[in-house]
């Protein structure tokens, strides 16, 4: 029998993966994600980094770059940016997390997180 613990952060971390779509597509409003990012992962390390992603981005992208760029296309600038890249790596673990079923240790998962940055920023910038 699957604890019910594990059921519910798995409808947590699903939820997660929600708000950061929504953020990437820039259709998450910073209040949103204060109401609907999910209490029970609020104190996980790994959850607290990926929550400063997701406001991060909320909070400075695209709106900085609109008013960096004026009238060229902020998207084209926002997701070439390295936040963008960040959150792109969080959805990837997410994604992981939820379809392996992978183990929620905060520590191991930070690592595979910070690999996985480097490894798709050195794709990115070998293009």
């Amino acid at each position: 029998m699957v604890e019910r613990s594990k059921i519910n952060n798995m409808d947590a971390i699903k939820s997660i993966l929600q708000l950061i779509n929504k953020s990437l597509a820039g259709e998450l409003p910073l209040d949103q994600l204060y109401v609907l990012w999910p209490e029970e992962l609020a104190h996980d390390k790994f959850f607290d980094t990926i929550y400063k992603d997701v406001e991060s981005v909320v909070e400075h992208y695209p709106a900085k770059v609109t008013s960096i760029f004026g009238s060229e296309d902020p998207d084209k600038y926002f997701k070439r940016s390295f936040e963008y890249r960040v959150l792109l790596s969080d959805k990837e673990l997410i994604q992981q997390i939820i379809n392996e079923n992978l183990e929620l240790n905060s520590d191991l998962l930070l690592l595979k997180r910070i690999k996985l940055i480097d490894s798709n920023n050195k794709s990115v910038d070998s293009k």
